[in-house]
């Protein structure tokens, strides 16, 4: 499952963390799915994100992040954040 949060551009992309990680955390309450990942953007900056699955019920859930992407007239990153999501598409795919 891939959760997708945006927020305004006048806001850093990191604003969008907490709701996701919200979302992710519920998601993977209610879900079976082994593996969650989420995009946070403003749509100029874009991040990842993958919940770490527990492997004690008593563990802390645990995330990582990517770095962030910029999609700046000098540095445009997009062809890699659409290579992350197609990466993200065929792992839902082949482990539903």
């Amino acid at each position: 499952m891939v959760i997708i949060e945006a927020k305004s551009i006048q806001y850093d992309v990191m604003v969008a963390l907490p709701q996701a990680l919200t979302y992710m955390m519920a998601s993977s309450q209610r879900s079976s799915d082994r593996q969650l990942f989420a995009m946070i953007t403003n749509g100029r900056e874009f991040c990842f994100i993958k919940l770490n699955q527990k492997i004690k019920p008593e563990d802390s859930p645990t995330y990582t992040l990517s770095r962030v992407f910029l999609l700046s007239e000098t540095e445009n990153q997009l062809y890699e954040v659409l290579q992350i999501l197609k990466s993200l598409g065929q792992i839902i795919i082949t482990n539903p």
